[in-house]
């Protein structure tokens, strides 16, 4: 059976052009979607190993192993960190289940690295025994799982004194995605491999990386620093341009560290768990190490601070004081102790550093000057970045409530937080008509009118949500990133084409 997103969640987003902003943001589309449905399709990986490498008495075998086996001898970790422990477990036509205490290194080694486990299944005998690798998930507690609980206790209870004596007990997944088998008691033979459902579709690391770092968000960075860039161009005294690429990248590299550490922090403080929508659920399920993750965005962070040194060599200490602000406002976007977004000040910290602090900055690189002009120009695409992380704070309400975030929306409520939408996109083309009213924007940015019926459609689907599960609504994030990179895009082009004319 094939599974369709069109399925799932029918009449909802249609990307119908082949431009890549639309290509982009159809892919992170689907990868939620597949995020959402992942569950369902690795059921049934038992079955699924048929005609993978096993014989059928082979196969049969392995089942029977994983089927009358109590315990597994699980190892994990890496380096020094390595460990090996036997517990017990039971397995379904999803995962292999087992239960930890919430001191075992184990469990510290498999919240580490939870991307790649190995673990040993046999009969205490060395004659028939399997090997396997995959991913393990801290679920939860195992009290939060009732039935997964009672189908440990069916086949192993020797774990009810276990259970009743300790406190917040965790419950692991562990999705397996490779077994060896060994059966020599029919005399020596080679070990036969086979590979699982969730093992065949298992993507490189690298592709997980490019998911993890959100990609699609990544060119409001570049859209934001060229708007400023567009202004330089009337500038009358000397220009830096050979700067402006220092700048994009620099940008562009807090930008990511801002990307990987929110999605650490969203994990480490449960606000992205397994039955929440959004987020590219890779730390969640496991594809990759959180810790990984985390010091990537602190790498991606120094690196950004590196080049922002050389611009403040080159220019002047007030380099020191933009990049400080967006480094700040980067990491502690969702960092403790300040955590922005979970009070609350999410909106505006995007506002700010992808408003004023990127457009006028790029800016003030190239011209070593401040405009109060080109601070205006950073209203309208601040306002719409902002309105991409307005809409999905909406849709994020419910989950939001339960992991104790404040977000703006979750005060209106759903109802009453479609009046900020609204005034966030619409107000972005009514400060552009205004300034090219009065003179101070060139008519040719009259051009981003182009993008308001996009805009005027995003307004009408808002409005008519009155549900939490709507299509519409777990997709409104990326409606509203479609329209920032048209407007963007329409925007900073007016700007060098005027040049030009």
């Amino acid at each position: 059976m094939e599974f369709s997103w069109r399925t799932i969640f029918p009449g909802s987003l249609e990307f119908r052009d082949n431009s890549w902003p639309s290509q982009v943001l159809r892919i992170s589309f689907e990868i939620r979607i597949f995020a959402c449905l992942k569950g369902r399709l690795e059921m049934g990986w038992m079955d699924s190993m048929e005609g993978k490498g096993l014989s059928g008495k082979s196969e049969q075998t392995l089942k029977e192993l994983l089927r009358e086996s109590k315990t597994l001898v699980l190892s994990s970790g890496a380096g020094r960190e390595s460990w090996s422990a036997r517990v017990y477990f039971a397995g379904d036509d999803e995962a292999l289940w087992i239960a930890l205490k919430p001191d075992a290194r184990t469990l510290e080694n498999v919240r580490k690295h939870p991307e790649r486990v190995t673990f040993t299944v046999d009969r205490d005998t060395p004659d028939v025994f399997a090997q396997g690798e995959g991913r393990a998930i801290v679920w939860g507690t195992v009290d939060e799982y009732p039935d997964i609980k009672a189908r440990l206790l069916a086949k192993n209870p020797e774990m009810k004194p276990f259970l009743e004596a300790i406190p917040d007990v965790a419950l692991v997944k562990i999705v397996p995605e490779k077994f060896y088998l060994t059966d020599h008691r029919e005399g020596i033979s080679p070990r036969q491999e086979v590979v699982t459902e969730a093992g065949a579709r298992r993507l490189p690391q690298s592709k997980y990386w490019v998911q993890v770092m959100r990609f699609f968000s990544l060119s409001f960075t570049t859209l934001a620093g060229l708007i400023g860039a567009g202004f330089a161009l009337a500038y009358p005294g000397h220009v830096n341009w050979e700067l402006l690429p220092l700048v994009l990248l620099g940008a562009f590299l807090l930008h990511v560290g801002t990307n990987l550490t929110s999605e650490y922090f969203d994990f480490a403080h449960g606000v992205d768990r397994h039955d929440t929508f959004g987020g590219t659920k890779l730390l969640v399920e496991g594809y990759l190490s959180p810790r990984k993750v985390l010091w990537a965005g602190v790498a991606a962070f120094a690196v950004g601070s590196l080049i922002g040194f050389y611009l403040v060599a080159r220019i002047d200490w007030v380099i020191l004081l933009l990049g400080g602000i967006g480094v700040v406002a980067g990491y502690f976007y969702g960092g403790r102790p300040l955590g922005f977004k979970y009070r609350g000040l999410g909106e505006f910290m995007v506002f700010l550093t992808f408003g004023p602090l990127m457009v006028l900055g790029s800016y003030y690189v190239l011209t070593q000057n401040f405009n109060w002009v080109v601070l205006l120009a950073s209203v309208p695409i601040g306002l719409l970045i902002t309105a991409v992380l307005y809409a999905n704070n909406t849709r994020d309400i419910l989950n939001d409530s339960k992991a104790a975030v404040t977000t703006v929306p979750m005060n209106l409520g759903l109802e009453k937080a479609k009046v900020p939408y609204l005034i966030m996109v619409l107000g972005a083309y009514v400060v552009t008509v205004l300034a090219v009213i009065f003179g101070l924007f060139p008519p040719v940015t009259l051009a981003v009118l182009v993008t308001l019926p996009t805009a005027l459609k995003n307004v009408r689907v808002f409005r008519k949500i009155h549900a939490f599960n709507s299509p519409e609504l777990l997709t409104m994030d990326l409606r509203t990133a479609q329209l920032v990179t048209q407007f963007g895009v329409v925007f900073a082009l007016a700007l060098f084409v005027e040049k030009l004319l």
